[in-house]
């Protein structure tokens, strides 16, 4: 692939970045395959510790409550482990496919492990970012429906208990 930096239609990009996964398909393929044994492993562990997540209809039993918090918790760690490693190395392979190099699954690993700590960080600064917005953008929709139920305070008794009521309160 010619390394010419240029201003690109959607188009283009769509068909260099297939064109650059077709290529290279069992590479990238590959890469992935991390993310999903990153999963396979947590769930296997959980299998074994015999942890399950809450099924529906279940009492409310703190015990079981905890169990869904480590449930959630080891899947979490794995899932972003697993992700956070194979977003890096196809991020690095991709740059080195781009640029005409020879690259291997387990060289795109090498180089991108001892930046691990930092990939997670900016996942989970990602993660947060996207949690702060829907939480602002929750907290504005309460308001709008605040100042609607203040606006129709006046036509009838029941409308604003409806309307705050509908938002989740």
């Amino acid at each position: 692939m010619s390394a010419t930096l240029r201003p690109l239609t959607t188009a283009e990009l769509l068909d260099r970045t297939f064109h650059l996964y077709r290529n290279n398909f069992l590479l990238f393929a590959g890469i992935a395959s991390v993310a999903a044994v990153a999963v396979v492993a947590a769930l296997l562990l959980l299998t074994a510790l015999d942890i399950s997540p809450l099924m529906r209809g279940a009492e409310f039993n703190p015990t079981v409550t905890m169990d869904l918090a480590i449930y959630l918790g080891v899947f979490a760690l794995f899932y972003m482990l697993g992700a956070s490693l194979a977003t890096g190395a196809t991020i690095y392979a991709v740059s080195k496919v781009h640029l005409g190099q020879s690259v291997t699954i387990s060289e795109s690993y090498r180089n991108v492990f001892p930046r691990l700590g930092r990939i997670i960080l900016i996942a989970l600064q990602i993660l947060l970012r996207l949690i702060g917005m829907a939480a602002l953008l929750y907290a504005g929709l309460l308001v709008v429906v605040f100042i609607l139920a203040l606006i129709f305070a006046g036509v009838g008794g029941r409308g604003p208990v409806i309307l705050i009521y509908s938002v989740g309160f």
